[in-house]
């Protein structure tokens, strides 16, 4: 660490030593210290795409999520074809902020996933995006898509689950609500997902 350190001072345009230092600082769940460690180095380096996406994927896991919003934007305006930065802010949009606006920003940032190569969890994002907006039948159909590629997945299976439910399709929301919860970890929507089923299984 004081090797980072030295070389944050030594050529603070430098942004390795940067990186390292705030992994370090996380690795020791050292949260606020490594997001310091990012911002100063944002600072020194505005440019730098990958320190403000570590920074932005740090608020988030924290729920800092206008924070997070307000780096991953930042990002997109430097490097608009940034497809990382684009899926992360459309996530964080659906699944934190939901509302009119941020759900047209979401689409609008993942429309263009289902034509890259095929990437379960960018057609995921997409997919959950048309659920919230009530595009249930562009929302199965890329939630299947991205459940070909990974078929265990828990979070897919949810969003997936979640889609049929809505659409009224009972017996597949079923199948993949409890498939979601059967491995036993908890995921972001779990206990959503536990709700749902619930409410399905009736």
């Amino acid at each position: 660490m004081t090797h980072f350190e030295t070389a944050t001072r030594l050529n603070p345009k430098w942004t390795t030593p940067w990186i390292h230092l705030a992994r370090t600082h996380y690795a020791q769940k050292r949260a606020a210290e490594g997001d310091a460690v990012l911002r100063k180095g944002v600072e020194n380096n505005p440019e730098s795409e990958q320190l403000r996406l570590l920074l932005a994927m740090s608020l988030a896991t924290q729920g800092h999520y206008d924070d997070a919003i307000n780096q991953y934007e930042a990002v997109l305006r430097r490097a608009p074809s940034s497809i990382l930065a684009a899926n992360n802010l459309a996530a964080v949009l659906v699944d934190h902020k939901g509302d009119p606006k941020s759900l047209e920003r979401a689409l609008r940032l993942s429309r263009g996933f289902e034509s890259q190569k095929s990437n379960a969890y960018l057609l995921d994002t997409l997919g959950w995006t048309h659920h919230k907006m009530g595009h249930q039948t562009d929302a199965v159909r890329i939630l299947q898509q991205a459940m070909t590629l990974v078929p265990d997945h828990p979070i897919l299976n949810y969003h997936l689950g979640a889609a049929y439910a809505k659409g009224g399709q009972r017996t597949e929301a079923l199948t993949h609500l409890k498939k979601a919860l059967a491995s036993g970890t908890t995921f972001e929507g779990s206990d959503e997902a536990e709700a749902l089923l619930g409410e399905v299984s009736g």
